[in-house]
């Protein structure tokens, strides 16, 4: 295989496995990440803002707590922001395209031309 073959062939390896984790992508609010930091459920609301930080209460112990979010990001599509380079949802994103690859080593260029013009369908 020439440089140009073997340039096309891991092209569509990652093209397909963009793809492939795309389609079973969930974005999630930032509010899915914050997690009480008295009894650890993940069911607190907004309550309050003062001196311009978000304060939360836990439905479940009641305990008001103020945090930062972990993820800023509810992109549909990672990777479609400059902000979503430090992004941690991102770089998980980016872990499993990168296993994804892997997975497809053994396959041909006409099997995954198949596979990419089956997900584009």
């Amino acid at each position: 295989m020439n440089a140009k073959t073997i340039f096309h062939l891991n092209q569509l390896r990652c093209e397909v496995a963009k793809q492939a984790v795309l389609k079973d992508w969930q974005p999630i609010t930032i509010e899915d990440k914050i997690k009480c930091p008295r009894c650890n459920s993940g069911n607190p609301y907004k309550n309050g803002h003062p001196y311009n930080k978000q304060r939360y209460l836990c439905r479940s112990c009641k305990f008001s707590f103020q945090e930062q979010p972990l993820v800023k990001c509810s992109c549909s599509t990672p990777g479609s922001h400059l902000d979503c380079q430090n992004c941690p949802r991102f770089k998980e994103f980016l872990q499993l395209v990168k296993k994804k690859v892997e997975s497809l080593q053994e396959l041909s260029i006409e099997e995954l031309e198949g596979l990419q013009s089956e997900s584009n369908n």
